[in-house]
Parts: structure tokens; sequence; C-alpha cells
């Protein structure tokens, strides 16, 4: 049998252990929480569904609201919604039913994603360039959601003019 002072002490190292597991492990979780949204974003990622509504321009009411999957035609849906993005350093390839195209990116705050992309001028020499800007969350690791800029347009069925917000979810590619 263990004499009271090896229960101690053995109940002391046990104690020490545990607490080290625990605290190695909240270090491990504090570092991913602390991970920036650029070093989240890099990789590729695979439209899962948009949601659209379409609001009036007026009062901003709610007109319809619609769900598209991958499943679904996306023959519906904006030809520059993008279906698939690549994050590089500071690169992206945006895979839209068009096609494809490349641009510059960069986070200037959380949540939100300045997108460039520049394209040869007819009229000149020079590169036109196109610059957007897109709220975007990362609810979860391989999650990302983006709001894309709305599109407003005189509905000719309402005979009203409109807003078109589209929210594009992904799925991280692994």
């Amino acid at each position: 049998m263990y004499s009271n002072n090896k229960l101690i002490d053995m109940r002391i190292y046990r104690f020490i252990i545990a607490l080290a597991i625990i605290l190695t492990g909240s270090g491990v979780l504090h570092a991913q929480q602390n991970a920036t949204d650029a070093e989240r974003l890099k990789g590729e990622w695979q439209i899962e569904k948009v949601v659209v509504k379409t609001f009036a321009q007026q009062g901003n009411k709610l007109l319809e609201e619609k769900t598209y999957s991958v499943v679904d035609s996306m023959i519906r849906i904006n030809g520059f919604v993008p279906l698939g993005i690549q994050f590089r350093d500071l690169d992206c390839i945006i895979t839209h039913r068009g096609g494809q195209e490349g641009g510059k990116y960069s986070i200037p705050a959380n949540g939100i994603l300045d997108y460039q992309h520049s394209i040869p001028s007819a009229q000149s020499q020079k590169e036109e360039v196109f610059e957007y800007e897109y709220t975007y969350q990362l609810p979860q690791p391989d999650r990302l959601v983006i709001s894309m800029p709305a599109a407003f347009y005189k509905d000719n069925v309402r005979n009203l003019p409109v807003k078109l917000v589209y929210t594009c979810y992904y799925q991280k590619k692994l």
C-alpha cells in the first residue's frame, strides 16, 4: 500500500499533468481563433448555394427570395457570381459561368474583401482597372459567406424598380 505522502504526491503529479494538458489545449484553441482572415481565406472554395433576394427599391420590402444549390440550374444565376474562388497570397482566381478571371485582393478590415482586376483597354495601351468591395463572413474554418454588391434595375413584370442581393455560400476544398 501507498503511504499518505506518496498518495498526495501522486495526486499532485496527476493534477499538474491535467493542468498542463488543459493549458496546452487552450493555447492551441487561442492560436486558432487569432488566425487572421487572410490566412483563413487562403485555399480553394467551391460554391454550395446562392440565396437571391429581390427587394423593392422604395421601402426596401422583400418581394422574393430564392435559393439555388449547385445541383440546381446555375443558368438562372447572374453570370458573374463566383462559382469557385482560389485565394493565394495577394492574388486570386475566380471561376464563374463565363470562365475565369484573375485579380488581386486585400482585406482592409475583417469582414471586408477588396477585389481588383484589370483588362486591356481597347482605346489605349493602359489596362482598365475594376475594383469591387464585398462583405464576407467566415462562420466556420471551412465555410465562407460572401455578400455580392447589390444590382439595381426596373422589373418589367412588377413594373417596379428593384434591388437584387446575392449571398453566396462556399465550402473550402480540402
